[in-house]
């Protein structure tokens, strides 16, 4: 019993420890470790996860997952109306929160009739989604996406990032948790969209608990404020829906479930390249929107360009390893049929790299109060990526999919530049990168001599590729960046890890 006491008492003394380092850091550094931390944790478990599923249920019902995802993202969206953007933007400014948030939930709540009405129009046309349990399991998800969207927003709009972050930890941990026992019991994709929705609830659950917030009477003009916003947020974000999910609904309709299986699943490989980025598009959105609202440019500048640096010393290798990797990834991680997307892969890895830049430049774009611009450019793009997709797929397969993207996202991002520099330049030389490309590129000579000279014949083989691979990147950027180097140093002196010099 007394052991027991002391253990509770050790857990208790460490949380506070990990508390209070955090807690010195800087508030960028540390919102970015924590969102950093826990987006790099969901990849992780999905990557297990996604193993486990491609060698038990096979890309089939992987693919019709995928088209799961798609589809309730579409209506979720359109049961969005880009309010939720709105929202995040107006309370970023600081004023009038409560009437503002009381308003955007009636209309989010208006919204959700329509999304779940346009989701029943719509079934007797979508591709390869002809199952009464899945469509009904759909329209459930859209109901409590809706107050999923609600509870984050709110605590999104309080400033309480690491909450939010948490939250999609705890609703991504159990989701896979449920979902790899549906498996296991046998309920296939019934398992699965089960699981994705009993997450969504209690990640919902959890940012309530931490919501701090009173309904109050709202006005006309409160609704007029978010919907000035809204309706450029809403066709913007239209054309990230249609660069996320257009190829995967086109494949089905050329192709087959188990082809969607297989592309997504390389898509899903190589987004763990991109979790850097993600992390700091939601951390610095609040930052750069309230940055732009009190004239602190220099703030702007500095940050995203330091952003856009660490994102790519993350993202570069990756891909380099995966262009040299993944055919014996593919192979041995899913399966022999998924070893087919190889192509695709080593595409999608470039897109990876683009992303980086149109991440960040369309981030900033809008929290300078310019989602008009970003409807520009994604209108553009979304609609050169259907026609490409129409003419591609077809010829190519799941490549000609993965070529349209990469195309449509390096001209999504030289768009963005060109807009954005009308209000900001954001600095960009090839030579500032030199460092992670000298590091990228030894590590690239190391893991292709070891393919070599050894035959990778098994999972551990390849497996240890890749970590003698990340070891020589880290060994060689550690020793000659210093801008990483301090960086990583302040944290670490910050939160007491190490003692200042």
């Amino acid at each position: 019993m007394i052991k027991k006491y002391v253990h509770a008492l050790s857990s208790v003394r460490f949380l506070a420890a990990i508390r209070t380092m955090l807690l010195n850091l800087d508030p960028i550094q540390r919102q970015s470790l924590i969102s950093g931390v826990v987006t790099l944790a969901i990849s992780v478990l999905g990557f297990f996860s996604t193993i486990y599923f491609a060698h038990t249920v096979g890309a089939p019902v992987l693919g019709m997952y995928f088209l799961f995802l798609a589809y309730y993202s579409i209506f979720n969206f359109i049961g969005d109306g880009g309010f939720g953007g709105a929202a995040n933007k107006r309370f970023s400014e600081g004023k009038e929160k409560n009437e503002l948030y009381s308003a955007y939930i009636s209309v989010k709540i208006g919204l959700l009739f329509v999304s779940v009405f346009l989701f029943v129009l719509a079934i007797p046309i979508l591709s390869n989604y002809g199952n009464l349990g899945i469509e009904l399991l759909t329209i459930a998800a859209l109901v409590f996406g809706v107050f999923s969207d609600i509870a984050i927003t709110g605590v999104y709009g309080m400033g309480k990032l690491g909450i939010t972050q948490l939250s999609m930890l705890v609703n991504n941990v159990l989701r896979i948790v449920l979902q790899v026992a549906a498996i296991f019991l046998g309920f296939g994709i019934l398992g699965l969209v089960g699981g994705f929705i009993l997450g969504t609830i209690v990640g919902t659950v959890f940012n309530l608990y931490f919501l701090k917030f009173r309904f109050t009477s709202f006005s006309f003009s409160h609704l007029k404020n978010l919907y000035s916003y809204a309706i450029w947020s809403f066709l913007s974000s239209g054309g990230l829906i249609i660069f996320s999910y257009a190829d995967t609904i086109l494949i089905a309709a050329f192709m087959n479930t188990a082809d969607v299986g297989i592309y997504r699943t390389s898509y899903n490989l190589t987004a763990m390249a991109g979790f850097a980025v993600l992390s700091f598009q939601y951390v610095l959105f609040p930052k750069i929107s309230s940055w732009w609202t009190n004239g602190k440019v220099d703030s702007i500048l500095s940050t995203v360009s330091l952003s856009i640096y660490f994102s790519l010393a993350l993202t570069l290798p990756f891909c380099v390893g995966g262009w040299i990797l993944g055919d014996r990834l593919l192979y041995f991680l899913y399966g022999s049929s998924f070893a087919s997307g190889y192509l695709a892969l080593s595409i999608l890895l470039a897109v990876q790299i683009v992303n980086v830049y149109m991440v960040m430049l369309s981030t900033t774009l809008n929290a300078l109060n310019r989602p008009n611009d970003t409807f520009k450019v994604t209108l553009i793009t979304s609609v050169l990526l259907i026609v490409l997709d129409l003419i591609f797929i077809p010829r190519f397969g799941i490549a000609g999919a993965a070529i349209s993207v990469l195309i449509t996202y390096a001209l999504n991002s030289v768009f963005s530049y060109y807009l954005l520099s009308r209000y900001i330049r954001i600095p960009f030389t090839l030579s500032k990168y030199n460092r992670i490309f000298v590091a990228t590129a030894c590590m690239g000579i190391v893991v292709i001599a070891y393919r070599i000279l050894i035959p990778l014949s098994n999972v551990v083989l390849a497996v240890s590729a890749v970590v003698l691979g990340a070891a020589v990147y880290g060994a060689i950027l550690l020793a000659t960046d210093k801008t990483i180097k301090n960086q990583i140093t302040s944290i670490l002196v910050q939160t007491g890890l190490q003692p200042k010099e």
